[in-house]
Parts: structure tokens; C-alpha cells; sequence
């Protein structure tokens, strides 16, 4: 479970900002949004105004001419209402709704891939996506909850305040208190059961993450019989939830048992007040009807709206933590930080510059780091681990900002650099490949450009899995499932290195690619590897020493520094850091073997 909120506060005003942006996107359907509810709302007052009028026209000579008027009038609400409601149907729900959905999908995961690793690192992925999967539900029922639980409703209550004043301003008035103290009531309290709202749903995302961690770690929960350990673990996020579901439904008693009691106070006064003029007969019985309609219709459809007040701040809430973690604010870019065209085209050097870093969780990992890579110079990255080895790599790859220094390839800052190009010009090759459950084919070419069959068959005849992948029934077009079964764990490294010879970037980083392989294996993926290595600037991570005796120079780690610099012929004879690691991995060989 994550445990900082990073998400940015957000304001009420900015989520009506957003869902107005929203509404933008399709400005004519969303026009609709407001036509509905004024047909709506108008049937609703004009409905209770037509049967007063022809309860006024009622006498024993009645004719049809005489109750004409009142009769079309509530035809024509009723029509009113058919058309707003087929209308919204079409406009809003057909037209507007679905296309919106799909744009509120691509932009929370747009802004997801676009978040700092840092803070990608430090959320659960089933979290993440519970947050993605928010917006394209909560945004169209906000919007259609506006349009029918607050528009309309705000709609019917002005009209009906204008046909209650032609009746009796004195009923006019008594509606005017009434619904303004109750609008006024429930919209102070939004903010504030928005943010409740915000943190239920921030526990309803962590529980969420919390059974997807366990969902894709379910091969160590069966090994290990962790099924009653995960459910304890999933009990603990739970009782958070329940304890802020209480929390909000507490608000929504005290919040209903108010306005209930408003509700019936106003209603009897109503029905007192409309009697007694009656009696004095300053309204007939016709208007006696309308007022007692307009005002049971009225204080009905506000009563229905302020139930639906949960479930609006609950959207709003959901809506706020997941806009306040997209919104995170990005570090402004200095003058230099600006995005220049990328300045290599072949093997570059690497300078790391005074550099400093540290976890904002710990302690300072480098400090004042200095060294220079060469052009086409193949390094070896070694030491014990933690002892910053992969940090230096994600630094390089622009995954953490430095506190201070500079990196720079060839004499340019890293970060001056346009980054997708910057990333088009580096192949990553990682100890424990990750496949998309896409076909062979989809994960091979995923980042590379003008790939041809032949290109991609050339590639994977290089890395040695070209017959492997003919033997599958579906060949390129079998899909990777399970983090790219049926290959297996070496098959799995060769598609990787058949990526990397696909994107053939003159700068190649090899995070431990045959630290899981047996010896033949290892051998034959080092074997694909020598002419990927050829022509490049290359980072090696390596905790099988064999496996970098041949590297240009080694790099020996420790505690965040480098203590040792030199060739593996060189390191392997003086005293220190290197030499005991070699010893111990290779304790049957002489020092000159």
C-alpha cells in the first residue's frame, strides 16, 4: 500500500474547470446538458399550473373552447418532457457520453506514463489503474447528475417561483426560504464532503492495489501458503475504508434528518397558510391546486436532488485524488534545461559532472561523483548490491533528478535534451525482460522505427531465438502471456537482445542479462552479445565477474562511491574491493589463472 499521498490539493473551482473543459471537447451535444433540464423542469411546473387553470374553468356549462388553453398547455408539457428526455438520450448519451469516455481513458493514462519514475515507483500498479479506470466512469455520471440533480431541479424552482408569485407572492416567498436555506445548506457542505469523499476513495484505491499486488504475486503466495497472511494484509487497507465510509455516511444522517425536518415544517406551513387564504377566498380552488402541486413537486424533486448529494460529492471526491496526483507539479526547467535537438549520432561519451543525489527517503547515495566514459569504451558496473550501481544507470536514464552536478553526453547536458529523441538514441536490456501480452511481433518492434520483416528477421537470427520463434504454431504472432510464456527464461533474454539489435542506438546499457541463466545459456546469450557491443558506448551491470573480464574498464562500487577504477587484468592484482569479489566467486583459480 502506498503510504504518502503525493497528489496535488485540488479545488473545487478546478474540478468545475475540468468537467467545463470537459463539456468543450463537444460543445453542441453538451449544449444539451442545459436544453434537457429546462424542458424537463418545464413540464414539471407547467403540469400542476394547466390543471389549476382547468379546475378554474370547471362550471356546469362547460365546454370544450372553454378548457382549450389549459388542455394544450398540458399536452405540451408532456411533449416537453418526452423531447427532453429522448433528446438527452441521443445528444448527451449517443453523441457525447461514449466518445467522452474514451478521451478521459487515453488522458489518465497519458498523464500516468507522464509522471516522474519516482513517483510511478512509490504508487501500487493496481492502484494507478483503479485511478485511471476513475475518470471515464465518475466524469459522464457528474455530468448527467448536474444536468438532471442540479440544473434541472434549480430550473423548475425559479419557474415555479414565477407562477406561484401570478398565484400568491405569499406562497411565492414561503418556496423562496425554503428551497434557499436548503440549496444553501447542502452546498456549504460539498467541499467539505468532497474531500471525505476524496480520502473513502483513496482507500478504495489502495485496497484495489493491495489485491492486485497480490494477484501478481500469486505464484509466491501459493509457494509459500501466504493466503491467509494476504488476507490479513487486505483486512488492515479495509478497516481504513470502512472506518472513512463511516465517516461520510455519519454526514449524510445528520444531513438528511435536517433537511427532512425542514421539509415537513415547510410543508405543513404551506398547507396551513393555503387554507386559510382560501378560506378568506384570495385564491380560488384552481390556484390552491397549483400552489399545493408546484410546492409538493418542487420540495419532492429538491428532496430526491439532496440525496443524490452523495453520491455527486463521492464523484467529486474520486475525481479530486485522482486530478490531484495527475496534476502533480513538475519541476520548472532551468535555462539550460531547455529541449535542444539530440547532439550524437554515434557512440557518445558520458560525463558525470560534481554530481549528488539522494532518495528523498535516505541518505546522501552520491556525492561530488566525477568520471568519464569514452566514446565506444565498454564499461563494467560492479560491486556489492545497493551499493548504487543501478541508481547510476537510472540517473543516466533521466529517472531521478540530481540534486546537483550535471550529466552530460558529449559535453551536453542530458537534460537539455529532447527526451524522446534522447530516448530513441538508448537500448536498455534488463536482467528480468518485460513483454506486453501482445504478440511476439507487437514486442519486438514496440520503440523501433522503420522495422521491416527482414530487419526484425535478421535481428532475431543475431540473437539466436529466430528458430525458436519458427517453432511456435502462431510464430511472430503468438502472444506473450505471464510475462512472456511459453518462451523461457533464456528465450525470453534472446528477444530482448533481438530488440536491442532492432534499435541499434549507439548508447547500450545491459542490466545483469544473464545473471538467471545457466552456464550455457549464459554463454551463448554472451556469445549474441559481442556483436550488439561492437561500434557502441557501453554499460555493463554485472554480478557474475566472468561475465565483464573483458570490459575496457570496471567501475567497483561502494556505498554509493566508485573505489576502484581499472581493467579486469589490473583490478584482479592489486588489493581491495575487486580482487576480494573475485576470490570469492572464483576460489578454485590462481590469482595469474
Amino acid at each position: 500500500m502506498s503510504e504518502a499521498d503525493h497528489s496535488l490539493p485540488i479545488s473545487f473551482i478546478q474540478l468545475g474547470r475540468f468537467l467545463w473543459r470537459c463539456c468543450l471537447h463537444t460543445p453542441w451535444c453538451a449544449s444539451f446538458l442545459v436544453v434537457c433540464p429546462f424542458l424537463w423542469a418545464a413540464e414539471v411546473t407547467l403540469i400542476p399550473y394547466a390543471i389549476g387553470n382547468f379546475l378554474d374553468h370547471l362550471h356546469p356549462l362547460v365546454t370544450y373552447s372553454d378548457v382549450k388553453d389549459p388542455v394544450l398547455l398540458f399536452v405540451g408539457a408532456l411533449c416537453m418532457v418526452t423531447c427532453a428526455y429522448r433528446l438527452f438520450n441521443y445528444m448527451v448519451g449517443i453523441r457525447m457520453i461514449p466518445g467522452l469516455r474514451s478521451r478521459l481513458a487515453r488522458f489518465g493514462l497519458q498523464h500516468v506514463l507522464n509522471m516522474p519514475y519516482a513517483l510511478l515507483k512509490e504508487e501500487l500498479p493496481g492502484e494507478l489503474s483503479g485511478k485511471i479506470s476513475d475518470l471515464p466512469k465518475v466524469v459522464p455520471e457528474l455530468l448527467e447528475m448536474f444536468c438532471w440533480r442540479i440544473l434541472a431541479p434549480c430550473i423548475a424552482l425559479a419557474l415555479s417561483l414565477v407562477l406561484l408569485n401570478r398565484k400568491d407572492t405569499v406562497f411565492a416567498l414561503i418556496t423562496f426560504f425554503w428551497a434557499l436555506f436548503f440549496i444553501t445548506g447542502n452546498l456549504l457542505m460539498v467541499p467539505y464532503l468532497t474531500d471525505r469523499s476524496a480520502h473513502f476513495a483513496r482507500c478504495g484505491n489502495q485496497i484495489l492495489g493491495v489485491i492486485a499486488d497480490s494477484v501478481l504475486n500469486v505464484f509466491t503466495v501459493k509457494i509459500y501458503k501466504g493466503e491467509a497472511k494476504e488476507e490479513i494484509y487486505l483486512q488492515k487497507s479495509c478497516k481504513q475504508g470502512e472506518k472513512a465510509e463511516q465517516k461520510l455516511q455519519w454526514i449524510y444522517f445528520f444531513m438528511h434528518l435536517c433537511s427532512a425536518l425542514v421539509y415537513i415544517l415547510t410543508l405543513v406551513g404551506t398547507l396551513y397558510v393555503a387554507l386559510h387564504r382560501f378560506r378568506e377566498e384570495k385564491i380560488s380552488l384552481g390556484d390552491l391546486s397549483v400552489v399545493m402541486h408546484l410546492n409538493l413537486s418542487i420540495a419532492h424533486v429538491l428532496w430526491e436532488s439532496s440525496f443524490d448529494f452523495n453520491r455527486i460529492a463521492q464523484h467529486l471526491g474520486r475525481m479530486k485524488q485522482v486530478l490531484g496526483l495527475f496534476y502533480t507539479p513538475r519541476p520548472s526547467p532551468t535555462i539550460e534545461e531547455k529541449n535542444h535537438p539530440l547532439v550524437f549520432h554515434s557512440a557518445p561519451s558520458i560525463r558525470f559532472d560534481h554530481v549528488n543525489f539522494s532518495y528523498s527517503s535516505g541518505a546522501p547515495l552520491f556525492q561530488n561523483l566525477c568520471l568519464t566514459i569514452n566514446p565506444e569504451e565498454k564499461i563494467g558496473l560492479v560491486g556489492y548490491s545497493g551499493a548504487g550501481k543501478t541508481s547510476f544507470v537510472q540517473l543516466l536514464l533521466r529517472f531521478y533528478p540530481l540534486n546537483s552536478g550535471k550529466i552530460l553526453l558529449n559535453d551536453v547536458p542530458i537534460n537539455s535534451m529532447d527526451l524522446e529523441l534522447f530516448y530513441q538514441n538508448i537500448t536498455f536490456v534488463s536482467q528480468n525482460p518485460q513483454f506486453f501480452r501482445r504478440t511476439i511481433w507487437e514486442n519486438l518492434v514496440y520503440g523501433c522505427h522503420r522495422v521491416t520483416l527482414e530487419r526484425v528477421e535478421q535481428a532475431c537470427k543475431q540473437a539466436g531465438i529466430w528458430s525458436r520463434i519458427q517453432e511456435l504454431p502462431l510464430g511472430y504472432h503468438t502472444v506473450l502471456a505471464d510475462q512472456g510464456s511459453p518462451l523461457s527464461g533464456g528465450e525470453k533474454q534472446r528477444l530482448s537482445i533481438a530488440k536491442a539489435f532492432l534499435r541499434n542506438t549507439p548508447l547500450l546499457i545491459l542490466d545483469e542479462v544473464t545473471a538467471q541463466q545457466d552456464s550455457l545459456t549464459e554463454q551463448s546469450i554472451h556469445t549474441a552479445l559481442d556483436p550488439l557491443m561492437h561500434q557502441k558506448t557501453c554499460i555493463v551491470i554485472a554480478h557474475r565477474l566472468r561475465s565483464v573480464t573483458l570490459m575496457d574498464r570496471l567501475f567497483v562500487f561502494n556505498g554509493g562511491n566508485i573505489v576502484q577504477i581499472g581493467s579486469h587484468n589490473v583490478l584482479v592484482q592489486k588489493e581491495g574491493l575487486y580482487k576480494k569479489l573475485w576470490e570469492a566467486q572464483n576460489p578454485t583459480l590462481s590469482l595469474t589463472g
